[in-house]
């Protein structure tokens, strides 16, 4: 299901994710301008997770992950910062990940605001069931993809602190088997600890 967010409509059918968990009207209204403004037309209502009648990609303590369509790039994963998020902003986290694409790890980055981080959408499965599938030389493959850009990360010094939990932060694109690192909202440059570490004990 596509909604357009410039329909006159749209924020009674998209305030419960725009702004959840409250849904205000009157700063979904606000929200709304400023996705269109980034270049977003519609919201896709596509995803394991529900929020009441529509679908979305991941729902976390700090954000709502959904897919859109932008112009340019055509589908999209938005990330929107909840109403009671304890972080005031998104920059941080957007500012972490564009550091992982320097060095090719992550969902690319196209741009960012306090309330949203627009990147590019993964239509991919979780690593976990990427795992029982059971042919061999494919496991290997992407497990050493994980490991290459895990040892990156770790060069940099850009240590992501949830990889233990690689089931929740790894998509494997369903096109090329290519992995994706996810959710750099915790992620640190001054903390001790290794990715590698963190997806071995994982594994």
């Amino acid at each position: 299901m596509l909604i357009n967010i410039a329909d006159e409509k749209a924020p009674d059918r998209l305030c419960e994710i725009i702004c959840y968990p409250s849904g205000n009207y009157e700063i979904c209204r606000r929200r709304l301008n400023e996705l269109y403004r980034m270049g977003v037309r519609h919201i896709v209502s596509i995803g394991r997770a529900r929020i009441g009648r529509l679908n979305v990609l991941g729902k976390g303590c700090e954000s709502i992950v959904v897919a859109g369509i932008i112009e340019i790039d055509g589908i999209i994963a938005i990330k929107i910062r909840r109403l009671d998020s304890r972080r005031s902003t998104l920059s941080d986290e957007a500012n972490r990940l564009i550091i992982a694409n320097s060095i090719g790890v992550g969902p690319k980055l196209l741009s960012f605001s306090r309330d949203f981080i627009l990147m590019e959408y993964i239509d991919g499965v979780k690593l976990v069931e990427f795992l029982d599938i059971g042919d061999k030389s494919k496991l290997v493959r992407v497990l050493l993809d994980i490991l290459k850009q895990c040892y990156k990360l770790d060069r940099i010094g850009l240590v992501h602190k949830e990889l233990s939990r690689a089931d929740r932060h790894i998509l494997i694109r369903k096109s090329d088997l290519k992995p994706f690192i996810l959710d750099f909202e915790t992620a640190s440059l001054t903390s001790r600890g290794s990715n590698l570490t963190q997806v071995i004990s994982f594994l």
